[in-house]
């Protein structure tokens, strides 16, 4: 699906070419989209002038190298590269306007913001359970929580019902997530803290 070659979006300021999850495809799209991103055209087609080509995948070494297929150097000499990395303070602003986000898991990642996006890099245990921590499955899981006490956080489930909704989205992550839980209810946010400072 590409625009016609005289079409440069409203106003003239042309557009983007977004190619998602561009690195999971093989040599052989590579290949073509070779001449598309080196020369804006393949074949008789030639991309509008003032559009861009942005590709976005995830790291061979992400997801046990079952991220994807490894670009040729031609083909990584043609894009600039950004390496984006998941910060607690970018989730808090767009979570914190969500009705259905949990506050406890917000409470717990500003306890420990490294289980905000935390994998295992063990191939054999990704090809077992591949569940792992991100943005997007604590997300998942908090709805999941949302819908399960009918939109009242404040009803207390206890830790396996906390384990059996959040093991699906964010992995192990969910024991620790389900320990801090019960920890926080039964002990004060200082002693808390000196846990999670001074072991």
């Amino acid at each position: 699906v590409l625009p016609k070659s005289n079409w440069n979006g409203k106003n003239n300021k042309g557009g983007i070419l977004f190619l998602d999850e561009f690195n999971r495809g093989n040599q052989h799209v590579h290949n073509a989209a070779l001449s598309l991103v080196n020369n804006g055209k393949i074949d008789n087609y030639r991309l509008p002038s003032r559009w861009f080509i942005v590709a976005a995948g995830n790291k061979l070494s992400d997801l046990g190298n079952m991220a994807g297929t490894e670009m040729s150097a031609e083909m990584q000499n043609r894009f600039f590269h950004l390496n984006l990395v998941p910060k607690l303070k970018d989730f808090e602003s767009h979570a914190k306007s969500d009705k259905k986000m949990n506050p406890d898991i917000l409470e717990f990642l500003s306890f420990d913001e490294s289980k905000i996006h935390q994998m295992d890099t063990d191939p054999e245990i990704l090809n077992v359970d591949p569940t792992f921590a991100t943005p997007r499955s604590w997300t998942a899981a908090s709805k999941e929580h949302y819908y399960a006490v009918n939109g009242d956080w404040s009803k207390q489930l206890s830790k396996s019902e906390i384990i059996d909704i959040y093991r699906p989205h964010i992995g192990n992550t969910a024991y620790l997530f389900a320990e801090y839980i019960d920890m926080r209810n039964n002990y004060n946010v200082s002693d808390i803290l000196d846990v999670y400072q001074n072991g």
